[in-house]
């Protein structure tokens, strides 16, 4: 199954459970779950539940800080088969519970950000279908076209379908 937009070929294998599309420097992932809008978005601002679902089937995270409030910031690790990475998330907006925005920057072991490396600013938006479902909208701001066009050549996509898997079994 493939999906072309703006000349670029898509293929997801599987059922596809997010719809993921790069346009320009923004990479925009969109998923309804089965669950209220309070729910998803306690999600993604509670710690007890942040851990059990942020990071790819097969993975796992420790979580150094959690502090989810305009000028707060996340430091974490995540842990796959055959890789490690550390990431900082720093606050800019939160509106419960209809918007997130933060900035997303790789780190050291220390949460100090990797300045060699560009961050992006992630706007995460959940609307309301009925009391038992709730789309997110996930948009990645990347510094240029280059950047986010990288980064679905690294395969961010199975990376976010098989991250918001594990949200979906949490809300079940």
């Amino acid at each position: 199954m493939g999906k072309e937009y703006q000349g670029i070929q898509f293929k997801i294998k599987g059922s596809v459970n997010v719809t993921v599309t790069r346009e320009g420097h923004e990479i925009i992932g969109t998923r309804i779950f089965d669950a209220s809008i309070q729910e998803v978005f306690n999600a993604y601002t509670t710690k007890e539940k942040f851990e059990q679902w942020f990071f790819p089937k097969g993975g796992e995270i420790q979580v150094f800080e959690f502090n989810p409030k305009v000028g707060g910031k996340n430091f974490f690790k995540i842990t796959m088969p055959d890789a490690q990475s550390y990431t900082v998330q720093q606050y800019e907006t939160i509106e419960a519970p209809h918007k997130i925005i933060y900035r997303d920057y790789f780190a050291d072991e220390k949460g100090n950000v990797d300045t060699k490396m560009h961050g992006m600013r992630v706007e995460i938006y959940f609307t309301s279908k009925d009391n038992h479902q709730t789309e997110v909208r996930s948009v990645s701001v990347m510094p240029s076209e280059d950047a986010a066009k990288q980064l679905m050549e690294m395969g961010v996509e199975q990376g976010m379908e098989s991250t918001l898997d594990q949200l979906e079994q949490l809300l079940k």
